[in-house]
C-alpha cells in the first residue's frame, strides 16, 4: 500500500525541498499551520511533551532504558532530539534533508552532546554494532517505502546495545474507508467540488506534504525477529493521519 516515490533520491529530494520552504508543517502538518504559521516556540514544545509522555510510558512498561546515548531517526529540526538532550549524555540525530538538519544545527541548544548527521542510505552504517542504549523514531518511518523501513528496522536492532531499546512507529493499514472516498471522489471533479463544499466549506485542504506508506504489524514483528530482536511491547498509536492504524513497536535485542 504506497503512494509516492519509491526511491531514496526521490525522499531527499521531497524532504529538501520542504526543509526549504514550510519544514515545521512538513514534520507536524496541523491544519491551519501551513504557509509557515507555526510559532517556533511551540513547535519545539511538542517535542519535548511526547518525549515526557513517551519517558512515563516507558516506566509504566518497565522498559527505562540507560540514559547513555540516544539516536533520533528522522531527526529533521531536532524537535525530539533536542528533548532527548536533555535526557542522555549523548544524542545523535540523522535526517536524509540537508536542509532540515541545516535548520537543525542552528537551532542546537546543546551542541556539546547533540550531534546531527546527513544520511541519505539505505542503512545506518555511519554508526557501529551497539552504539545506542536508546532509538526512538516517530512519524518517520511512514513515509519510507517499506522496503527501505524494513531495511532501517533491522539496523535499529543491529545499533542498539543489549540492555537498549528501540521504539518505533509505523502504520500498519487503512482503518476507514475515508482515504479510499477521497480517492475515488478525486477522479470524479463534479462529485468532488461538492464534497469539498460540504467538507471544506469550499476551499480545499492544505495539499499533503508527504507520501504515505504501510506495513502490516505482523511483518514488522517478522523483520524484528529474523534481526534478532524481540517486539516488547505494542502500543496502538494516534500519531498517523486518522485514516490510518498506526502502532508503536517497543523492540529490544536478544541476546
Amino acid at each position: 500500500m504506497t503512494s509516492g516515490p519509491e526511491s531514496l533520491s526521490g525522499l531527499r529530494a521531497t524532504w529538501d525541498h520542504w526543509g526549504k520552504t514550510d519544514p515545521l508543517w512538513a514534520i507536524l502538518s496541523e491544519q491551519g499551520k501551513e504557509n509557515n504559521q507555526w510559532n517556533l516556540q511551540q513547535f519545539l514544545e511538542t517535542g519535548e511533551a511526547e518525549v515526557s509522555a513517551l519517558f512515563l510510558r516507558l516506566e509504566q512498561l518497565g522498559l527505562t532504558p540507560p540514559r547513555d546515548r540516544a539516536l533520533d531517526f528522522g531527526c529533521g529540526v531536532g524537535r525530539l532530539s533536542q528533548a532527548l538532550a536533555r535526557r542522555f549524555e549523548t544524542v545523535d540525530g540523522v535526517d536524509i534533508s540537508e536542509s532540515m538538519l541545516e535548520m537543525a544545527q542552528r537551532l542546537n541548544r546543546f551542541e556539546q552532546r547533540c550531534t546531527y548527521h546527513h544520511n541519505a542510505q539505505s542503512n545506518l552504517r555511519l554508526f557501529t554494532d551497539s552504539s545506542f542504549t536508546f532509538i526512538y523514531s516517530n512519524i518517520t518511518l511512514q513515509h519510507i517505502p517499506p522496503p527501505l523501513a524494513l531495511g532501517y528496522i533491522s539496523e535499529f536492532i543491529r545499533l542498539l546495545r543489549d540492555d537498549g531499546l528501540a521504539v518505533f512507529q509505523m502504520t500498519s493499514h487503512f482503518g476507514s474507508p475515508v482515504l479510499r472516498l477521497r480517492r475515488w471522489l478525486g477522479s470524479n471533479p463534479a462529485l468532488h467540488r461538492i464534497y469539498r463544499k460540504v467538507r471544506h466549506g469550499g476551499a480545499p485542504p492544505p495539499a499533503s506534504p508527504y507520501s504515505m506508506y504501510a506495513i502490516p504489524s505482523r511483518r514488522v514483528r517478522s523483520v524484528v525477529g529474523a534481526s534478532h530482536g524481540k517486539v516488547m511491547a505494542l502500543d496502538r498509536d494516534h500519531s498517523a493521519p486518522p485514516e490510518w492504524v498506526s502502532f508503536r513497536y517497543y523492540v529490544r535485542k536478544l541476546p
